[in-house]
């Protein structure tokens, strides 16, 4: 029996008799310990800085900055250990809820409830773009840096993140959780140093990658200009519980994290035809511009001309609209567009269309089907549907892989 996640459920199923199907999993994985003994111990020891009870006192006012309900931290838990900490002393907290990549802000009602039930939580307000920013120069890739006005307030910054694989950044978290206060002009500048100045594109902005990444330095850069003064990055195992902790300074303890990511989280894998993936469930389905990194850490995985059946709920929509504008055009059309006019979602589409290009892709989600048509997917209604759409691709039995966390896990084709 197998089990997936799909939106916030999960369901036990077995696989057609006579499939030969192997699971992905990391090579290595984190040893498990309690989630509250990781947390405390990464508190207590900080890296670059001091502990939180030391780096706050009585006069400060407080700004910690989260992420919207599409990034899972375990935020009960880590919000509980870090506010007892903070309001022993201070009990002049705001929280800002930040985006990821400008897609459209999701919050749920649970959580801002929980944020405001808080000890000395003042106020939660939730990052616009039509907040009101300052203009503090420019970095040396030639970024505006436009800072938003609200964080001149506040004599201290927290930023809490999880930490994972990044598209273009390399990993999520640390910086990056800070510049998504940033202005939408310098977030998408930023994201634009994916194209060298002779219109190719940089291999060193992907996945797994700081060293060389230009729009990692550049963000490293903004950051700098916000002066941050603690940072704590999340991270998870499959099964949405806390494996590791890295606090401290924005860029070492981020840079730590990111060494254990790449660690313990990609798997070196064999070309197969066919290929099986989740996106893992809620908050990593939550929408499709979520859900989409699980199909871009994975699609060279499979054999040029074969399948990739993945299944992502998206009960909250695409997360943002604005790729079917872009969904329109042919791929060569759409990348001169976004070297002219870059668009993060413009990219994301692009993206895309590569994957598509090298396989079919398939998918089970509740969005509706003319809609993913239109996108270029090949939608199926349910999950044994989508199983049995494979068979073509596969000559006798099916040998083909399952990865059941895919926006987690980084695949490698080995």
């Amino acid at each position: 029996m197998v089990s997936r996640f799909y939106g916030k459920q999960s369901f036990d199923f077995e696989w057609p008799r006579g499939w030969n199907v192997e699971t992905m999993l990391p090579q290595e994985r984190p040893f498990v310990l309690d989630e509250f003994d990781i947390l405390e111990d990464a508190l207590e020891q900080p890296v670059g800085t001091r502990t939180l009870d030391k780096v706050v006192n009585k006069k400060d006012k407080i700004l910690i900055i989260v992420p919207d309900s599409n990034r899972e931290f375990r935020y009960e838990l880590v919000l509980n250990s870090i506010i007892r900490k903070i309001s022993k002393i201070n009990k002049d907290i705001v929280f800002m809820i930040v985006g990821t990549d400008m897609n459209e802000l999701y919050v749920e009602d649970q959580y801002i409830k929980f944020i405001k039930g808080l000890d000395g939580v003042k106020k939660v307000i939730q990052y616009s773009p039509e907040d009101k920013f300052d203009s503090s120069g420019k970095t040396k890739a030639g970024t505006r840096i436009k800072t938003n006005k609200y964080l001149n307030a506040f004599t201290k910054i927290i930023t809490i993140d999880q930490i994972n694989f990044h598209d273009l950044v390399g990993y999520s978290g640390g910086p990056e959780t800070l510049v998504n206060t940033c202005s939408i002009e310098t977030i998408t500048k930023n994201r634009s140093l994916v194209f060298n100045k002779d219109k190719t594109r940089n291999p060193r902005c992907s996945a797994a990658r700081l060293k060389g990444n230009i729009i990692y330095e550049d963000l490293i850069e903004i950051s700098a200009n916000l002066k941050p003064h603690f940072n704590i990055n999340i991270l998870l195992d499959e099964n949405k519980k806390i494996a590791r902790v890295f606090c401290g300074d924005f860029s070492y303890c981020h840079m730590d994290g990111s060494k254990v990511v790449m660690g313990f989280y990609r798997a070196l894998v064999p070309r197969r035809k066919v290929l099986i993936a989740s996106a893992g469930g809620a908050p990593f389905d939550n929408t499709l511009s979520e859900a989409l990194k699980g199909i871009l850490f994975w699609y060279k995985t499979v054999s040029p001309r074969g399948a990739l059946f993945y299944s992502a709920e998206c009960s909250s929509g695409f997360g943002n609209k604005e790729i079917f504008k872009w969904a329109a055009y042919p791929a060569e059309v759409l990348r001169q567009k976004i070297i002219d006019d870059f668009s993060p979602a413009a990219y994301n589409v692009l993206r895309l269309k590569e994957a598509q290009r090298h396989c079919d892709i398939f998918i089970n989600s509740s969005l509706p089907n003319d809609e993913l048509e239109f996108l270029g997917f090949k939608p199926v209604s349910n999950f044994p549907e989508g199983l049995l759409k494979l068979r073509k691709y596969s000559e006798g039995l099916p040998e083909l892989a399952w990865i059941p966390n895919a926006c987690q896990v980084l695949g490698i084709p080995g």
